[in-house]
């Protein structure tokens, strides 16, 4: 099938299972095709070459407006940092006692090292569900931000665990399940923002670590 003399092309939809293309030149009619079936509006018309095929209807993920989308990412780090505070409120007042007289494994990085990464993995946290929250999508957002929640939540009881109860094999065992929660956040993560899915890839990497610094922490001082 050949056309000549293509000048415009619209696309729109009336119904979620409908999709329509209007396919003419300037001051004509044109061809309608709906759902991939040509309907011609119009006689003798010069259209460029075009092949038909069956087309289903697909959205490009809307974002939400601009200061809805500046809230949620201040919410998004006041959250994560809120979670970093009560951690360090767990940990601090144990870090000179109880923790310094623990034998260390030989790969235990310095304490200063600590508290800029975690800063850092929280505000990338924060931006990786504001990345997910943000995006205006049919599917729901409950699953990913629901598991997003549970890890925060599993971070601030490894805390808990190791430093406040002084109990090295309990923590282990959880930071286990924190592990197991991040891979799952950051794939349900991917199917909304690929950048955020990859935000979550520096912490799932550092609880990696941070499980086989436990389980030092646990063999040597059990």
């Amino acid at each position: 099938m050949r056309f000549h003399g293509i000048r415009t092309i619209l696309i729109w939809a009336e119904r979620p299972e409908e999709v329509y293309f209007q396919i003419g030149t300037v001051g004509q009619a044109g061809i309608c095709v709906k759902n991939g079936q040509l309907t011609d509006t119009t006689e003798h018309l010069r259209f460029a070459e075009i092949t038909i095929t069956r087309i289903g209807l697909t959205e490009t993920p809307k974002t939400m407006p601009t200061s809805r989308n500046t809230y949620g990412l201040i919410v998004a780090l006041l959250i994560c940092f809120g979670a970093s505070a009560i951690g360090a409120l767990l940990t601090t007042p144990h870090i000179d006692g109880w923790y310094a007289s623990l034998n260390c494994p030989s790969y235990a990085p310095p304490n200063w090292i600590f508290g800029p990464v975690w800063s850092a993995l929280f505000a990338m946290m924060a931006v990786a569900a504001w990345l997910v929250w943000k995006v205006e999508d049919a599917r729901s957002k409950t699953l990913p931000l629901t598991l997003f929640f549970i890890q925060l939540i599993l971070n601030v009881g490894w805390s808990a665990l190791f430093f406040a109860f002084q109990n090295p094999f309990l923590a282990f065992l959880e930071i286990i399940v924190l592990w197991i929660m991040i891979l799952l956040t950051t794939i349900a993560f991917a199917r909304f923002s690929k950048p955020a899915a990859g935000l979550m890839i520096p912490y799932l990497s550092w609880v990696t670590f941070a499980a086989v610094l436990n389980y030092g922490f646990w063999s040597l001082n059990s």
